[in-house]
């Protein structure tokens, strides 16, 4: 390996002063022209003019500038015949014939009909097959697409055909099982069923008075089933503002329905037949004397003082184990 010795700074700016003269002659080589030194800084559009030109720069500039090409088209006088041949073109969708009349699209089209090539012999014949061929095959296409159709028609009908007897046979069946069930209940089990349908049907009659009802009250009043379904606590707790004067409910709607089965009239009239309302408010309530309770204590103390000793006498007659307790007490 070969180390070379680091250069001097002489030898450095030798090399670049060396360099600078190759590219200087090889640029002069070229026909490069330096530029001044006031253009160095500032890049110039040869096709875009200034802003402010002075007529000196204008005339100046004219001078190396090349000639412009006149475009105008030099007057000359027209004769009569030039004026009367020469006409104004028409427009696209218009046609002039030879004359010099102007015939519109339409009626041209109409007219130049019989003018057009006929196609040939050989070419109308095999257009005409082309035709007949397609035709044939748009015929089979929709003959085929047809009995495909009619195929399931009939196969949805037979499905129909065969549900609709399956149905009509479990509808027999019912009614069979039915007849020999009613064939052997008892006339009072009878009674009994008739009792059980009639109540149902009277339910279904209620609940269904009870629905039209709300439908009616809904719709004069102008409310949502939600509202309409709750209860006048629900509305008290949701509305604190709410006041039985301003409301348009019935003052049946104002009881509470899940505290009592009965009217506040029925209350009434109960209360006052049976005499609650003479009684005053304390009267149920438990006073304590103690005079009372001290001769109810010495009169229960007095009757148990004269009380004997109880003596328990057993009756021998009666007493089944009498003989049993005499022998055990002469064994001992």
């Amino acid at each position: 390996m070969v180390l070379y010795p680091h250069p001097s700074e002489a030898e450095v700016q030798q090399c670049i002063a060396l360099t600078h003269q190759v590219i200087a002659d090889r640029l002069i080589e070229l026909g490069y022209t330096q530029p001044s030194e006031a253009r160095l800084g500032k890049s110039h559009d040869p096709l875009r003019t200034t802003k402010k030109t002075s007529p000196k720069d204008t005339l100046s500039n004219a001078d190396d500038a090349a000639p412009i090409t006149d475009m105008t088209v030099p007057q000359r006088h027209v004769t009569k015949a030039e004026r009367e041949a020469w006409n104004i073109p028409p427009c696209v969708s218009n046609y002039v014939n030879p004359k010099g009349h102007i015939v519109p699209l339409e009626i041209r089209s109409i007219t130049t009909q019989s003018d057009a090539p006929q196609p040939s012999t050989k070419h109308w014949h095999m257009s005409d097959h082309v035709d007949t061929v397609a035709s044939e095959i748009q015929a089979k296409i929709a003959a085929q697409k047809r009995e495909a159709q009619e195929k399931i028609d009939m196969e949805n009908l037979k499905e129909e055909q065969r549900l609709r007897e399956i149905m009509q046979r479990n509808q027999e069946n019912r009614r069979a099982q039915l007849r020999e069930a009613i064939a052997k209940e008892d006339p009072t089990e009878r009674a009994e069923r008739r009792e059980r349908e009639r109540v149902l049907q009277d339910q279904r009659r209620e609940i269904h008075r009870q629905e039209l009802r709300k439908e009616r009250l809904r719709e004069r009043l102008g409310i949502s089933d939600v509202e309409l379904e709750r209860d006048i606590g629900d509305v008290i707790a949701l509305n604190p503002d709410y006041h039985q004067e301003d409301s348009t409910l019935p003052a049946e709607a104002f009881v509470d329905e899940r505290l009592t089965s009965y009217t506040r009239d029925e209350v009434e009239e109960t209360a006052e037949a049976s005499g609650m309302r003479k009684q005053p408010r304390t009267a149920g309530a438990y006073t304590l004397n103690r005079a009372k309770l001290a001769g109810e204590f010495e009169h229960i103390v007095a009757d148990a003082a004269q009380q004997e000793e109880l003596v328990f006498q057993s009756d021998t007659e009666d007493d089944p184990f009498a003989q049993l307790d005499d022998h055990l007490r002469a064994e001992k």
